[in-house]
């Protein structure tokens, strides 16, 4: 923890899921600058590493994941359901929104009212679509992984933030 935020150091098979036990949230937005530092930025490992904003999250079993990578430009969208990870919106084609590279810095951002969910990376919107939100309110936070293969990988975490919608 310092002056850029939270930094974590990971090797190749480990992840990292931090979810919030502060509060509850309805109807909010959740936000972060991200960094990730390759050491290998041309590994050709099937997968990247990859970064997390996790929102309706009920428990560590029950969650879902809005999930990037810096070094390809791509995102996808999980649900943990029961430990069971089901694919809400898959790895697809880079986007344009992402800066892609070692160490820059991308803005994170989903936004959720009641169960609709609107994702965004640097203020451009990527995607969308309708989930479910646990009954009472749901917690947040945020997860990292590096797959097996993979050369160790610094993240950084800053700035998260969660905002009410008006």
């Amino acid at each position: 923890v310092g002056a850029d935020g939270l930094s974590y150091s990971l090797t190749p098979g480990l992840q990292i899921y931090a979810i919030n036990q502060a509060s509850l949230y309805d109807d909010y937005e959740v936000c972060a600058h991200i960094t990730m530092k390759y050491s290998d930025e041309k590994s050709n490992v099937v997968g990247n590493a990859a970064v997390s904003l996790i929102f309706w999250a009920d428990d560590p079993t029950s969650r879902y994941n809005f999930s990037f990578s810096s070094k390809d430009g791509t995102y996808a969208v999980y649900r943990l359901q029961k430990n069971k990870l089901l694919t809400q919106i898959p790895w697809g084609e880079p986007t344009p929104a992402i800066n892609k590279g070692s160490g820059v810095v991308n803005e994170l951002s989903v936004a959720v009212r009641g169960n609709h969910a609107v994702f965004s990376i640097n203020n451009q919107k990527v995607d969308e679509f309708d989930g479910q939100a646990p009954d009472g309110g749901s917690k947040i936070g945020f997860g990292m992984q590096v797959p097996m293969g993979e050369g160790p990988v610094v993240f950084g975490v800053k700035d998260l933030e969660v905002r009410a919608l008006q």
